[in-house]
């Protein structure tokens, strides 16, 4: 299912095509027209010219039908027998549902266009994951990359990963939506002598261990670069990579002292 669409066109006068006011007069009418729109609205959600399908080789069968629009197996018999009748329906060779007409009824430019897009939002997905693996030096292998990362670092990095919009604009369309357009970065801001940060990358540091935190990772990676002499090409992926880690090794470190303990023991005398 690329490119999951958010509408599908109905005409205001589609209560006055024979067709639909034949099923009407028919018993269970009303039951059969939602049907109807539930299945064209699947079949935009599906987005693939018309057909129906939980997956391109899982047809939907009528009992799969009835439990997804919630409706007794007899009624959606009903319905498909109908539609079939009425040429609103067709299936396949490999007993696939599709709605007939598809194109002359919807904006096949536009529902093409989403098409495309979700590939590409694949594709810089894609990329995005190979700038992260490229500056943790990490391997290709999921299992294998993300055994040694301790869960708060590699929570920062999945949230790291853009969301895209994928609304699109469709010409001709009286209901537009806004085009997707790539978020810009922004310039880096120098948060201490020797890092530098995107604000939306301090924020999420802020946000995940706090802004004391956040300040004290960036005051380590400081004094190590600044002794090293050691250059990233992203501050915030050598925060992520080893600082938060090193950052978390002192917290323990410090609620392991014998003061710490001292001051746990006294907070907890009834006086």
């Amino acid at each position: 299912m690329t490119g999951q669409v958010k509408w599908v066109k109905i005409t205001t006068n589609m209560f006055d095509d024979e067709k639909i006011r034949i099923i009407e007069s028919m018993p269970e009418s009303d039951s059969i027209l939602i049907i109807w729109i539930k299945l064209l609205t699947l079949a935009g959600k599906v987005n693939a010219n018309g057909f129906i399908f939980l997956t391109e080789n899982i047809p939907y069968t009528d009992e799969m039908l009835s439990s997804l629009f919630q409706r007794p197996l007899n009624t959606i018999r009903l319905a498909l027998e109908t539609f079939k009748r009425f040429n609103m329906i067709q299936y396949s060779d490999s007993n696939m549902l599709y709605i007939l007409n598809w194109e002359k009824h919807q904006n096949i430019d536009g529902l093409e266009k989403i098409r495309q897009q979700g590939k590409q939002r694949i594709e810089r997905y894609r990329e995005k994951q190979k700038e992260i693996d490229s500056e943790c030096n990490v391997t290709s292998n999921v299992t294998e990359r993300y055994s040694n990362v301790n869960p708060l670092s590699l929570s920062l990095i999945l949230d790291n990963v853009t969301n895209i919009d994928t609304t699109v604009t469709i010409e001709g369309e009286e209901n537009q939506k806004t085009e997707e357009k790539p978020k810009k970065k922004g310039n880096k801001k120098k948060y201490a002598e020797n890092v530098l940060l995107l604000e939306q990358e301090y924020e999420t540091l802020c946000s995940k261990i706090t802004k004391e935190g956040a300040d004290r990772c960036i005051e380590i990676l400081h004094l190590y670069k600044g002794s090293s002499g050691k250059k990233y090409a992203s501050d915030y992926m050598a925060i992520l990579s080893w600082v938060v880690k090193s950052y978390q090794a002192e917290i323990e470190k410090a609620r392991a002292s014998p003061a710490a303990k001292k001051k746990k023991e006294l907070e907890g005398v009834k006086w």
